[in-house]
């Protein structure tokens, strides 16, 4: 098993220009136990998760809006993700922390209020 500090040193080699280099990670893989693989791969994802801000909304971000995000996460990469479900509104996902403003947040809100008032 690896331990957390090789497994954060193979994690930084992995990135080349703050962005994964698929080369890299092949060979890192190749070498890798299945568990150490496991292991290298949830790592991955959670760089991945403190790398990027994740930004739905029901339709293209708007260039005011992506520059409100950048100046606010200045170091993250930003996804865009379309979700017609929404309504209207935004909902932002950073690592663990979700920020959702839309119409059906706020109605289900209410509908909830209301069925739990006795």
């Amino acid at each position: 098993m690896m331990n957390k500090k090789i497994l954060k040193q193979i994690v930084l080699i992995s990135y080349k220009n703050g962005d994964l280099d698929n080369q890299v990670i092949s060979q890192v893989a190749d070498r890798l136990s299945r568990q150490d693989l496991k292991q290298y791969i949830k790592a991955l994802k959670s760089a991945e998760k403190l790398r990027n801000i994740y930004v739905e909304s029901p339709f293209e971000m708007s260039k005011s809006l992506n520059e409100t995000i950048k100046n606010t996460f200045p170091d993250k990469k930003i996804v865009n993700i379309k979700n017609p479900s929404l309504l209207v509104g935004t909902k932002v996902v950073y690592n663990d922390d979700v920020f959702e403003m839309s119409l059906k947040n706020s109605l289900d809100s209410i509908v909830e209020n209301i069925e739990n008032y006795d």
